[in-house]
């Protein structure tokens, strides 16, 4: 079997395991209601999703259809540059705790990707996972002089703040943060790469003067 027919084997299997950890993500601010997808991290009750999505919110909360009835979030820190924001619920004493590894190896060109999560289907989120499959396309730059990845997929309304995997592997590489796609539509996304959240996540608890990127927001 190829590698790609392996990866596409594989691709059910992994995507079950990754769904065991996002989540939906809503916030609530003047400018009203929206909503995007989010991810538990290995750090216990910590969830990653896009900083657009959150920004300025009065409130956010974060639900599993099915498994997790909705909860207040805390937001924790955020990077402005790498559009990231990270969360914290409480979560249930006894339950398992479903938080997704990150893996900061970069994506080369034509790597073949996918994304899970509760996108939109007809303005509310979906009741079960959905599950789109890519390629990395190649780079954008980053306005702090980083760079995302590029990707070819089915992205919609809602998706951003989903992990972002190889199909063969079920660690996180990066983090949906661009949807590229007309109202209701589907089109290409943007990615920050692993590495950046997991500097981020690294940093939560230490002091915030050696990097300005940690803003918390929210009490």
């Amino acid at each position: 079997m190829t590698g790609a027919a392996a990866a596409a084997a594989d691709l059910p299997q992994l995507a079950a395991q990754v769904s065991r950890g996002v989540v939906v993500v809503e916030a609530w601010s003047q400018a009203g209601a929206r909503t995007g997808s989010g991810f538990f991290l290995e750090r216990r009750g910590l969830i990653a999703t896009a900083l657009h999505t959150v920004e300025g919110a009065r409130r956010v909360r974060v639900t599993v259809p099915g498994r997790f009835a909705a909860s207040d979030a805390r937001l924790l820190a955020v990077s402005s540059a790498w559009d990231l924001a990270v969360l914290e619920v409480e979560w249930p004493a006894g339950e398992p705790y479903p938080g997704l590894p990150l893996d900061p190896t970069p994506l080369a060109a034509g790597t073949e990707v996918a994304l899970t999560d509760f996108g939109l289907l007809g303005g509310e989120p979906s009741a079960t996972p959905l599950t789109v499959r890519g390629i990395v396309s190649g780079a954008f730059g980053s306005p702090a002089g980083g760079g995302g990845y590029l990707l070819d997929l089915g992205a919609r309304d809602g998706f951003s703040g989903s992990p972002v995997y190889r199909t063969d592997r079920a660690a996180v590489s990066g983090v949906l943060t661009r949807v590229h796609a007309p109202p209701g539509g589907t089109g290409p996304g943007g990615a920050t790469p692993a590495v950046a959240l997991k500097a981020l996540v690294n940093g939560i608890g230490s002091a915030l003067g050696g990097d300005r990127s940690l803003l918390p927001r929210l009490p």
